[in-house]
């Protein structure tokens, strides 16, 4: 899923804006 994040936006930091908002429980980003 994270792969998807990355190819979708392109940003480390909006990828883990999403992240964090599809699974603030559960945030595995780099």
């Amino acid at each position: 899923m994270e792969a998807e994040i990355r190819l979708s936006y392109g940003s480390e930091r909006e990828a883990e804006a999403v992240a964090r908002a599809v699974s603030p429980d559960n945030v595995e980003v780099p």
